[in-house]
């Protein structure tokens, strides 16, 4: 057979032996050599049959490599076009030949936009460590048919996942970030960003790639294969029911554990605990992948599983009862069974203001990335419509400029100031100087507990945010200021419900003492609905029995405060001191203790001072803390040190005044489990959302909003003269 010959740039003289070698091969051989003015790349030999049936593809057979070069991008066009390329991984027969790649649209890009679009895949998977980097082959073909051979570095990790994907005997078209995007262009990499959800959602099918075959995986899958078939999951009841099929039926009540009757091994518990401590199931960028996707697969290696058999099966292996002998209850109820669920549930809104809790274990690269991995995923943007379309990636803007754009957009687009309650100092000195204290910082994990915080009358019944401002590094919001803080008070072991009763004790038992026999119970239900957060069995309906009933809670404390030194051991028996004793070490994590002037108790940040002052802010869903800076001529700054609660304003009564002695703020649940919050007439027993206050008051306000994503929802269009006319002390605070 004879030699074809190639174009060849090289003085080395060791080439020609190697073409020598392989001259009775049927084979091209295409050689590159470049020169960079720093340093100098080595040659890279591709040996490509030209037997494939389809010239533009032909099939990989063996590549000697040594040092790749670099592939050079052709510009895409700017925005408003949604146009990207796409990819298609060359056959082979042969598992152990090198990748080949090429772009099948160049010089054109698809536009995702267009109905007739080409099927096309798109991979989810975690770019890995950049060290030592595998080169691949990178084929251009021209309009006219030429084509332009390179290379291209890639994470070990895609090039593994590369060469599980590619098929046997034809291309496969798909979209890959790492490779479609150039990395080193900020500018298109920011567009592209701006709509990566879409490309999610139009692929016909997205392959979630979890690693290679290791640990066992396949067996994982297996049994994740046989529990996700035998379950019915309801994401929104947050319910299981077994499918008619199921051998067991006992797997979907999470009040029964695992069987214990050896159908599981310990080999099974293993396995799937390793599958699921994969580091897919924490990064943050693929959970807008996997929820976006219309159609898609996990795959370990060359097995796979369906979506749903595997969000059936985690979602059942971690809310079932983590009693029993079974070697899978080790997998019930932990915090990782709780992120892979939070990772593979199906699509849904997330508020801007939750996105703090729920993704901060999840982990990202560039901390600019915990605002973009979920734009697609955000909710509260609707004004503007939708929050990738207000929110736009750039990667040229500083950590710092990004998160407070999206505050700023979010006030602009929402009219609501609830994001606030995310901000606040970073330490207890004031923080940095060069981040604003109202910018929340998503790069770092959270020390305070945000979540359960009730919102306060500032967001179900005004929520309107009318006079915000942001001048420079000074954001202007609109509120009253509630009380000026005396004392604040660190509990010093909340490690057990025991040690946190014992720590309050400590802190407030000589307070308590010196009250007078009238104030007492006035202190006393603002402590309980403070260490309670607001919540008892009588603020849900229908009523939710894991909390206690604010008398218990009052009477406790009462014992917890009067009792003598030994309390703990005398009262170490009692169920409900020990669940009070549960909720208090929850809210009070990161948080400390403070009262007021006015004789009122509540819970803050640590970096709490005596000076500060608690405030309400019109749109807001909690008080907030904020401490005097500095005073010009002409006005007053703050910094914002953090979320707050407070009893007596905690239903906005700041703005709105109090409610009747009749009437209680309350969550209610309807028969879909969606919460709203609520007034309930305790006379009448009706469960109104809209506000009586607002009649009461002669606003004349109607409703923005009647419903969210989150819940029932009334919202009303108000204003500081609005408030100024009927008396209530609205004031404009500068923060910085």
């Amino acid at each position: 057979m004879s030699f074809q010959k190639a174009a060849v740039r090289c003085q080395c003289r060791r080439l020609s032996l190697i073409c020598a070698f392989f001259g009775s091969l049927r084979v091209d051989v295409l050689i590159h050599t470049f020169r960079e003015p720093h340093w100098i790349r080595f040659i890279q030999i591709y040996l490509i049959s030209k037997t494939s049936t389809d010239n533009q593809f032909p099939t990989v057979k063996f590549c000697h490599k040594m040092v790749p070069t670099s592939f050079q991008y052709r510009p895409l066009p700017p925005p408003p076009a949604k146009l990207i390329r796409l990819l298609s991984i060359h056959p082979s027969e042969d598992k152990t030949a090198p990748i080949c790649l090429s772009f099948t649209n160049q010089p054109a890009c698809i536009d995702i936009q267009d109905e007739a679009i080409t099927p096309y895949e798109a991979l989810s998977y975690v770019w890995g460590s950049e060290a030592d980097p595998a080169p691949i082959a990178m084929i251009t073909i021209d309009a006219d048919g030429s084509t332009k051979h390179n290379t291209m570095l890639v994470t070990q990790n895609l090039a593994t996942a590369l060469r599980h994907l590619r098929l046997p005997s034809s291309p496969r078209t798909i979209w890959i970030d790492a490779i479609c995007i150039n990395q080193n262009d900020w500018t298109e990499k920011g567009h592209q960003v701006s709509f990566m959800g879409d490309v999610y959602e139009k692929a016909a099918h997205v392959v979630i790639w979890l690693g290679p075959e290791a640990d066992d995986s396949n067996h994982a899958l297996n049994i994740l294969r046989d529990i996700g078939s035998q379950v019915t999951v309801d994401w929104n009841m947050q319910s299981m029911t077994p499918t008619p099929n199921a051998r067991d039926p006992s797997l979907a009540d999470i009040d029964t554990p695992f069987p214990d009757d050896g159908h599981y091994t310990p080999r099974d518990a293993n396995a799937v605990e390793a599958l699921l401590n994969r580091s897919w199931f924490e990064r943050l960028w693929v959970l807008q992948e996997q929820a976006l996707a219309n159609n898609a697969t996990f795959q370990a290696g060359h097995s796979t599983i369906s979506r749903l058999d595997l969000r059936n099966a985690v979602y059942c292996t971690n809310v079932k009862n983590s009693e029993g002998s079974s070697p899978m209850a080790k997998l019930c109820r932990t915090d990782r069974a709780w992120l892979v669920v939070a990772m593979c549930r199906p699509r849904f809104p997330i508020n801007l203001t939750e996105m703090r809790t729920y993704c901060e274990e999840m982990k990202c690269k560039d901390p600019r990335d915990r605002v973009y991995a979920l734009l697609r995923l955000l909710s509260g943007f609707e004004r503007e419509g939708g929050a990738a379309e207000v929110v736009r990636p750039d990667y040229t803007a500083s950590v710092a400029e990004v998160y407070g754009d999206v505050v700023l957009k979010y006030i602009q687009a929402t009219r609501k100031g609830d994001i606030l309650a995310h901000a606040g100092v970073k330490d207890e000195e004031g923080g940095s100087k060069w981040w604003p204290s109202w910018t929340p910082d998503w790069s770092y994990e959270m020390e305070r507990n945000m979540y359960g915080l009730p919102c306060s009358g500032g967001e179900t019944f005004l929520a309107v945010v009318t006079d915000s401002s942001l001048e420079g590094t000074f954001l202007s919001m609109v509120g009253v200021q509630c009380a000026e803080i005396t004392v604040t008070a660190l509990p010093d072991d909340t490690t057990t419900p025991f040690a946190t009763l014992a720590s309050f004790r400590k802190l407030f038992r000589d307070v308590f003492a010196k009250v007078t026999a009238v104030q007492q119970p006035i202190l006393l239900e603002s402590m309980s609905r403070a260490v309670s957060a607001g919540r008892f069995r009588e603020t849900f309906i229908p009523p939710e029995n894991y909390y206690l009933p604010l008398s218990d809670v009052t009477d406790m404390l009462r014992k917890v405060l009067t009792t003598s030194e030994d309390f703990r051991e005398e009262n170490k028996e009692d169920p409900n001191l020990v669940l009070l004793g549960k909720h208090m070490t929850t809210w009070v994590q990161g948080r400390q203790y403070f009262m007021t002037s006015d004789g009122r108790f509540g819970l803050g940040p640590k970096a709490t001072q005596p000076g500060d002052i608690v405030c309400l802010f019109l749109g807001t869903d909690t008080p907030l803390i904020l401490r005097a800076t500095e005073k010009n001529r002409h006005r007053e700054f703050y910094q914002l040190v953090g979320d707050a609660f407070m009893h007596g304003i905690m239903a906005g009564e700041p703005f709105l005044g109090p409610l009747e002695s009749y009437q209680q703020q309350v969550y209610a649940f309807n028969e879909s489990n969606r919460g709203s919050l609520s007034i309930l007439n305790e006379r009448t027993g009706e469960v109104v959302i809209k506000d009586p206050r607002i009649e009461r008051l002669g606003l004349g306000l109607e409703a923005v909003d009647t419903f969210t994503s989150s819940g029932g929802e009334l919202r009303y269009e108000i204003s500081m003269q609005h408030l100024k006319e009927k008396g209530v002390a609205v004031q404009d605070f500068c923060l910085v």
